[in-house]
Order: structure tokens, then sequence, then C-alpha cells
């Protein structure tokens, strides 16, 4: 009887830490799914990486704009995970295809590490003060991988489209290279002609 019990109980605890694993995983979306789920899409280059309130955030001036943003603006978004499975990052300099999700300033941004969250509230009134009262705060999407950093090679530029639904290229993009990249001009004409343009 004691057998029992020690197994069911056993079983349950390996039940449990089954279901916590498969929870934290990233669902990762379909390139369609990204563009319709992310507020701002552009090109921009990463203009300074630093920590506001404990949270190290990145600068970036878009360069074209995709979605929800405008050419010129400047933008501050979480550059360190905020969980197990969250890629977020940047480096200074960078330029980058970038899918963002708005933070809502009425919550706290939970980080990985961190037992406190941070106040989203009172980092955007910080990232205001630094940066201008038109920089909004983001994340980046789909957990750090709306971030897809733009290659220079032969003169041209490339960037990853990322995961197809049911992994069926869109006709309007061409093949990947080995490497997973496509043009960033035939990547950024998809994206526009998937969200009705962007602003200019």
């Amino acid at each position: 009887m004691r057998f029992r019990s020690w197994l069911a109980v056993l079983a349950a605890l390996l039940l449990a830490a089954v279901g916590r694993a498969a929870e934290a995983k990233v669902a990762v979306m379909g390139l369609d799914d990204l563009i319709r789920s992310s507020e701002g899409i552009a090109v921009a280059k990463v203009d300074r990486v630093e920590t506001f309130e404990g949270v190290k955030l990145a600068r970036a001036v878009v360069l074209s704009p995709l979605k929800g943003l405008r050419r010129g603006q400047t933008v501050a978004f979480v550059a360190q995970p905020t969980w197990t499975c969250d890629s977020s990052t940047a480096v200074a300099g960078e330029t980058i295809l970038l899918f963002l999700s708005a933070v809502d300033s009425r919550r706290g941004i939970s980080l990985k590490g961190l037992t406190d969250e941070v106040s989203a509230a009172k980092l955007a009134t910080s990232v205001e003060a630094a940066y201008g009262k038109d920089t909004r705060l983001y994340l980046i999407s789909n957990s750090g991988l709306g971030r897809r950093p733009v290659v220079v090679e032969g003169g041209k530029s490339w960037a990853s489209p990322g995961y197809f639904r049911n992994g069926e290229r869109p006709a309007l993009l061409p093949k990947p290279t080995e490497a997973g990249l496509v043009p960033l001009d035939s990547l950024t004409a998809y994206i526009r002609k998937a969200t009705g343009g962007g602003k200019v």
C-alpha cells in the first residue's frame, strides 16, 4: 500500500514537471501571424543599449517603416529576456528588421531573474525623459523572435523571414538561402503588401 502511494506521488510530480516544461516554450508564430499581431514593424538601426530602472533597453531609429511607425521615429524596446524562453536582446550599431508589441503602461514588466515586476509606467516615463515624449516603449514580438538582424553580403541586404505556417513559403517571397535568409527588399515588400503599406 505504501509503495502504491509513493508511486502515485512520484507520478503526480513527474506529470507536473512535464507540464511545466511544456509551458516554458515559445509558441513560434509564422510570418503572417507575426505581421498581424505586431503593432510596429520596421527596419531600424540600434544606436544605443543602456539600463533604465534596472531594465536593459535599446534605442533604435526607424529607417524604413512597415507598420505603425514613421521614418526617423525613435523607439525603445526591452533588450533582455522577460521569461525563460525569451531571446530578446540588441546590439548597439546593428540594423534589424523589428516586430514590436507595445508595453501596457498599466501593468508591470516581469523580467527573467528578477523577483519583482518593474513598473511599466515608471519605465516609460524614464524613457520619455531621456529620449523625448514621442519615444514609445515596446517589447520585441514573439518573445524576442521578432528581432531579425540584417546581414549585408555582396552589396545586398538580407534578413530571415522566420517561420511559415505549415512550412509553406508565400509565393511572393524567394526561396531562402541555406542560411535561411531572403533579400531584405523582397521581405519588406511582402510585409508592406500584408499590412496595406507603412507610414512614410
